[in-house]
């Protein structure tokens, strides 16, 4: 008889074998699932390295797991990919506002000018007046 796995780990079998077998959609699915799995955000980034929503998901489940340096890491990776991520550049700020106030402060330039650029592009000129 072969062995059981557990209900979690079974699920969580399930959903490496999801993420290796389908599309780069399915990295949105699995990680609002499991949005701090670092295992699982390590496999989904080396799955999808050119996605920089893989890196965004290990970013966030390192820094939950309190590996500051290595969600750094992932941040700046973030970032790299996709410069205009506001959100990774907020989150990279966050973690170097202790250790590098220079650096954080360049990260909180770019949140914001990244941030009023989304607001722009993605839904429309909302400024006092505008239609």
């Amino acid at each position: 008889m072969a062995a059981q796995l557990p209900d979690a780990a079974l699920y969580q079998a399930h959903l490496f074998s999801f993420l290796a077998s389908a599309d780069f959609a399915a990295l949105d699915l699995v990680h609002a699932v499991q949005p701090l799995d670092p295992t699982l955000a390590t496999f989904a980034m080396q799955r999808y390295p050119d996605r920089s929503s893989a890196r965004f998901w290990l970013g966030e489940a390192l820094n939950q797991s309190e590996d500051k340096t290595q969600a750094v890491s992932a941040y700046q990776q973030t970032v790299s990919l996709d410069p205009l991520d506001a959100l990774a550049w907020r989150r990279l700020g966050n973690l170097l506002n202790s250790p590098d106030l220079l650096a954080a402060r360049d990260a909180y330039a770019q949140y914001c000018q990244r941030g009023l650029q989304a607001s722009h592009t993605k839904l429309g000129d909302v400024r006092p007046g505008s239609n």
